[in-house]
């Protein structure tokens, strides 16, 4: 079921890495290549059956093709940009961030219309191919439990920290809040400070080369901060800033603070990656051998199930959108059910998913 997840997450790899090149040279393209490949964020959503490696793979293709129909108005980049931005629309809602991100960062001078009217055309396109979609992401967006959602200011330091470590940090995860606060700084406050010395210093320094560059680094950089900031400004109304929603930024992320270390001596950027590198593994290594990082194991779950179940059981899938997961494994006679259509008096088997 892991399958086609795992199948994205390493595909978005090499597409990191020829990104990287057309942009900023063979150098920043083998740093953010490497980056990616030991990235605890992508290697998490690529064991996860959903669609946030899919997410990331569609956003760096957007950017790359974006790239090339702006600057060079071929026709074959201008559709293959329109295929997958339908594509990455109708994979996550927060997708619609990367052609806006694009559009904000068009460089502006005598070539700026022109370069806007390549896009005009495959933007129409999607738009229209999107009609449908538009009119559902409306309505779910509006209804969606948001309960989950904390202060976006926090949110956004959280996501920064995923971006680098994945989820082995669990400081800012209300799901650990079950531990003592003191316990939970006194476990992960110091790798979080390891990772930001490591990590913020190279961002810094990646957004101001990735700055001079309009048409090949101002798009990463306004698809990390411009989406953030969006999302801050309709909090008040609509919170919807979570880190999960944020993937389609990582690869922004990836190949800027990869930029950073590529820009400096070859001595220093050489030192600079080797500690990235390994905070990054430190983070594999924590959420491989820890416990809270582990995958459902969806199919021992429907095994037990079906070994102990007795005829006119019924079954409630706690979230219900995870129900098809289990539904994948599951063989056995219980009636699957929501848990509001549960008949009384009938023994229920509950599967809790986070």
């Amino acid at each position: 079921m892991r399958a086609p997840a795992a199948l994205f997450g390493t595909l978005a790899v090499p597409a990191i890495w020829v990104l990287a090149r057309r942009a900023f040279g063979p150098r920043a393209a083998l740093l953010a290549g490497l980056l990616a490949a030991v990235s605890p964020y992508l290697v998490y959503f690529s064991k996860e059956a959903r669609g946030y490696s899919l997410l990331i793979l569609l956003t760096v293709l957007a950017l790359g093709l974006g790239r090339e129909a702006v600057r060079q108005g071929r026709t074959g980049a201008r559709i293959g940009w329109a295929i997958v931005a339908v594509l990455g629309l109708h994979t996550h809602y927060f997708f619609a961030f990367v052609p806006l991100a694009q559009a904000a960062a068009l460089p502006l001078g005598p070539e700026a219309g022109r370069r806007l009217r390549r896009m005009l055309v495959p933007a129409f396109a999607v738009a229209v191919a999107c009609v449908p979609w538009a009119a559902y992401a409306a309505a779910n967006l509006l209804e969606q439990d948001r309960s989950y959602v904390g202060s976006p200011f926090g949110n956004i330091a959280t996501t920064l920290l995923r971006f680098a470590t994945g989820y082995s940090l669990s400081v800012l995860d209300s799901r650990s809040m079950t531990a003592p606060l003191a316990d939970r700084i006194r476990e992960t406050l110091p790798a979080a400070l390891a990772t930001l010395l490591v990590f913020a210093p190279l961002l810094v320094l990646g957004v101001r080369r990735a700055w001079r560059s309009p048409e090949d680094g101002r798009p990463l950089v306004a698809l990390l901060a411009l989406p953030p900031a969006i999302l801050v400004a309709l909090a008040p109304v609509i919170p919807l800033l979570h880190d999960r929603y944020l993937a389609f930024a990582a690869p922004a992320f990836v190949i800027l603070v990869a930029l950073g270390a590529a820009s400096l001596r070859p001595g220093l950027g050489t030192i600079a990656m080797i500690l990235v590198v390994a905070v990054s593994l430190a983070g594999n290594a924590r959420e491989l051998l820890g416990d809270r990082c582990r995958k459902e194991d969806w199919r021992a779950a429907a095994r037990l199930v079906e070994e102990r179940e007795r005829p006119g059981d019924e079954l409630v899938v706690h979230l219900d959108h995870m129900h098809w997961a289990f539904r994948h494994y599951y063989r056995g006679a219980s009636r699957l059910v929501a848990e509001e259509e549960r008949e009384p008096g009938r023994s229920v088997w509950l599967v809790e998913s986070h």
